[in-house]
C-alpha cells in the first residue's frame, strides 16, 4: 500500500523577536508573530507532517531551524501527487492582504517561488483555503496527525 501524497500547510507563533541560522540560507531575524510555512510530502505527507508538528531531532529542511522556536502549531494537508501543487497553494498564501516575505528562498530551493514561508496578520484565512480537486483534512496537531497517520 502506498504512502498517501500531499501538500501542506503549517501554521505557527514566533513569540518574540530571534535570530536563526537556517542551514545554508544564513543567518536571520524573525520578528514575532504568525507565520505560515508551504511544503510538500511526496514520500509521505502524513509522516512529514507529523516530524514538523510533534519535533524532530535532526534539521533537514529550512522549516526544521524555525519550528524549535516556534509555539502552537498547526497543519492542513491537501491530498494530491501533484508537486507542483505546493507552489500554486504557497501563490495563494503570498496574495492574503498583508501576509510578508521574510526569508527569500526559504523553503524554495527546488522551484521558482520567492519563498514558501509567509508571515501573516491572521490565520483563519489561510486555514480557510481550498483547492479543487484535493481532499483537505482538518486542522491537524501532533496528537491529531497521529491518529491520522494510523488511518493510512
Amino acid at each position: 500500500m502506498s504512502k498517501p501524497k500531499g501538500v501542506y500547510l503549517l501554521t505557527f507563533s514566533i513569540p518574540s523577536e530571534i535570530e536563526v541560522e537556517v542551514g545554508k540560507l544564513g543567518r536571520y531575524s524573525f520578528l514575532p508573530g504568525r507565520y505560515v510555512y508551504v511544503g510538500s510530502g511526496m514520500g509521505g505527507v502524513f509522516a512529514r507532517v507529523k516530524r514538523h508538528l510533534c519535533g524532530c531531532q535532526s534539521k533537514r529542511w529550512h522549516i526544521d531551524y524555525l519550528l524549535e522556536n516556534a509555539s502552537d502549531i498547526k497543519a492542513v494537508i491537501y491530498l494530491t501527487d501533484d508537486k507542483e501543487m505546493e507552489c500554486s497553494l504557497s501563490s495563494l498564501v503570498r496574495s492574503i492582504p498583508g501576509s510578508q516575505n521574510p526569508v527569500r528562498g526559504f523553503g524554495s530551493s527546488d522551484c521558482n517561488c520567492c519563498s514558501h514561508l509567509y508571515l501573516v496578520p491572521d490565520e483563519t484565512e489561510v486555514l480557510n483555503i481550498d483547492i479543487p480537486g484535493c481532499s483537505k483534512t482538518e486542522v491537524l496537531t501532533c496528537k491529531t496527525v497521529t491518529d491520522q497517520l494510523e488511518n493510512y
